[in-house]
This record gives C-alpha cells, structure tokens and sequence, in this order.
C-alpha cells in the first residue's frame, strides 16, 4: 500500500475518531460470536471450534489497524463487514421463514448486522479521509514484477509454467466431483466452486505478466494451506470405519501433490526472483490473506449450507424423491412375488428384506416427517393388490407445509393444509 499523505490537524481528528468507531464495532463482532452459545454451554458443544475459526478475518482487521499505514485494514474491514452484513441478512430470513419464526435468532441477527453495517460504513468513511490512490483496487503497493538475469530466465520460466499449471489442473479438479452439465439440476456445487476458485484467478492474474512476487507469495500460501486441507481429509477419510469412499480419497489423493507442486514451483520461482529485505510481510500475506478469505467464506458456507440441507424445501423434495424410490421398490417387489404381490410390511423393503431401501425409522428422522404405509387387505390367497403411503411434517415450520400420499399408481398428491394428504388433492410433478 502507499503511504498516507500528510493530513491537516481537523483531518487527523476526523481519521482518529472514525478508526475508533471501526476498531469497536470489530471487538463487537468478536463478542457478540458468544451470543449464540455462552461460554458456560460449550461443554460437549463444537462451538469452541468454531468461534476461533470465524474470529480470524476480524482478529486481521484490528492487526492491520493497529499503526498506519490502515489501507489494508480498512479494505478488510470493508470486505468482511460486507459478507457478514450479507450472511446475518440470510440468517433473519432464514429466521422468519415458516409459520413459527425464531424471534431470538431474528433478534441476534438483526444487531449482528447492525454492527456489520457499522463497521463496512466505519472503514468505507475512514478509507475517504485516508483518501483514495491510484492502483488502490489492486491491494497492492507497487509493482513487484521483477526481472531475472538472462543466465536464470529460462529456468524461472519453465517453473513459472508449472505454477500456472498446477493453478489451471487445481481449477479443473474442481469440476470432477460434480460435472458441469450436472449443475443445471443441482446448483449447488457450482456455488461451492466459485468461491473456492477465486484464490487461484487471483494467483493466475497476479503472475499473467511475469514473476510478481505477491503472485508467488499468495500462491505458496493457497498450495500450502489446500494440501494441508486435502491431507486432513485423506486422513479423516482413511480413519473412518468400514469401507472407505474411494471416489473421495482418488480425488483428495490428486488434489493433495497438486497443492504440493504448486506450493513448491512458487517457491522455488521466488528463490530465482530473488528474496529481498522486507519480503517476510509480503510471505506473511500470502498466508494470511487465504486464510482471512477461507474464514468469511467459512462463516457463510456455515450458515448457507445448513439452510439448505436442512431447510423446509429440502426436506420436502426429497421426501417426495424417497417416496418416488419407494414406489419402484414396491412395483420390484410385487413383479418379483407375483404370488405375494405388492409388500404387507415395509419391512420387506428394508435392509432385512429386499435392502432396496433405508429403514423407515432412519428415514422419518432424516426427513423430519411421519411416514405411514398401508397395503389393501389381501385376497383369498394372500396376494395385496395395492397400498397407500401417507407423509406428513411433524414440523411444519422445519418440514415445511405440505402432507403427501403416494398409492400403487405411482402417483403423488400433495396438499398444504394441516391434514393428511389423500388421492383427490393436487398431483406433485
């Protein structure tokens, strides 16, 4: 960053008083973490762990305010009170949502993003008195682009391609979990991609025109940092019981040496560029500035992810998926027993039956519903020529609204009334 320009005595004034309201609304958004669970509830509790995590991009911010030049901190502090203004506006909608709303959590959420707002307008006003610089969106001071002797230019560029190649195969990694003609289905992946996919534009930008240093800081910083991640998860992986998730550990097992590679090709790049005096803060950023950027899309990822596989919507549709399934282990079943027809029980079904499908306890509490199952009486010689499956939400505000019934037909009906669900009510698609 370029230092600030000399300031009259009313400027300085000005600058110390904003700094301040800056400096405390980032303590508050540290204290108010503890809201949620008090200390005294942490026993048996993953809150401990979490509150570290989420407290490191608002720790960095008073770490870079703490002496001038505050460019750095306050660009933080702008960006984070961003995000966290956005993530506890999800949270009150999330909160109203349903017929019950969470008065305490809309509450909670409602001064979080008070402060946050406090804090984006605090540092956006400060960055205006510190006053704005050419070259200011880029984060950086001045160019770093430094050249190599003519007796190292062939080696540096040779280890500058493996840094850009390891960046584009750590990019098209991404991809492999999930295809992208899948994504038009199930977008989620592709929100997951995005966010996690910026360190490494970042890194292929900051490098487009040469060896730039803050491109070869911040890419030792992100290889090492997601291999550390890929190894903990191989780890993680191996240790659970049972079979272990291949697919899972075939793509941590590349994804692991490619972060390797790229971590070491920076490295050994920036000995060929030269190290300087005053480059350990330059090193430093490049750790902690992934690490900053990984906590905020932590914190929101934390919010945004439970919502989703535990919202109302969620549950319902694949509550409707289950059903669909169920229907075709029934049809299987009765084709398969033309002598027995259709299932008496669903235990039948189940991992002591045919193991088409989970047991309905296991099912009901991962759905949040009440499944019941309902075969016709049987004929003279025990054959059932029919059934009925009726859903409802034991939580309607949690499950969402809507009660289900699924006959032999195969068709579903769905209704949102507080009743069951039965065949004349309208057809889900």
């Amino acid at each position: 960053m370029t230092s600030e320009p000399e300031s009259s005595p009313r400027e300085a004034d000005v600058l110390a008083k904003r700094l301040w309201v800056v400096r405390v609304a980032t303590v508050g958004t540290v204290l108010l973490f503890f809201v949620p669970v008090p200390p005294w509830e942490w026993e048996r509790n993953i809150v401990p762990f979490l509150i570290p995590l989420f407290s490191i991009p608002v720790l960095a911010i008073l770490w870079r305010l703490r002496k001038p030049p505050y460019k750095d901190g306050l660009a933080l502090a702008m960006a984070v009170g961003g995000a966290l203004l956005l993530f506890a506006g999800s949270g009150i909608f999330v909160a109203m949502s349903g017929s019950s709303p969470n008065w305490s959590m809309v509450a909670f959420c409602a001064v979080f993003a008070a402060v946050q707002a406090i804090l984006a307008g605090g540092a956006f006003a400060t960055y205006r008195v510190v006053g704005y610089s050419k070259g200011d969106w880029t984060l950086t001071a001045v160019p770093d682009v430094y050249e190599p002797s003519p007796e190292s230019r062939a080696v540096f560029a040779k280890w500058l391609r493996v840094t850009r190649g390891a960046v584009i195969g750590s990019l098209l990694l991404f991809c492999v979990p999930s295809r992208p003609w899948e994504w038009l289905e199930n977008p989620v992946p592709l929100f997951l991609i995005v966010p996690f996919s910026i360190p490494f534009c970042m890194i292929l930008w900051r490098i487009r025109k040469g060896p730039r240093k803050a491109g070869l800081a911040l890419a030792m910083g992100v290889g090492g940092i997601f291999c550390i991640g890929a190894g903990l998860g191989l780890l993680m992986v191996l240790s659970e019981g049972g079979d272990p998730n291949w697919s899972v550990l075939a793509f941590l097992g590349m994804f692991a040496p490619l972060q390797a590679i790229l971590a070491g090709s920076a490295f050994v790049t920036y000995k060929i560029v030269g190290f300087a005096k005053g480059d350990w803060k330059l090193l430093a950023r490049g750790i902690v500035d992934p690490v900053v950027y990984l906590g905020v899309i932590g914190i929101v990822l934390a919010a945004a992810i439970p919502a989703h596989y535990g919202g109302a919507n969620f549950r319902q549709r694949e509550a409707v998926n289950w059903m669909k399934k169920l229907q075709q282990c029934a049809s299987t079943y009765a084709a398969s027993h033309p002598a027995q027809g259709f299932p008496a029980q669903l235990d039948l079904l189940g991992p002591k039956g045919s193991g088409c499908i989970e047991p309905l306890s296991s099912e009901s509490e991962r759905l949040g519903g009440v499944f019941t199952y309902t075969p016709t009486a049987a004929d003279p010689g025990g054959r059932v020529s029919g059934y009925a499956l009726t859903a409802r939400p034991l939580n309607r505000a949690r499950s969402g609204q809507k009660s289900f019934y699924l006959g032999d037909t195969g068709t579903i009906h769905a209704t949102t009334e507080d009743r069951p669900a039965t065949p004349q009510d309208p057809v889900v698609p």
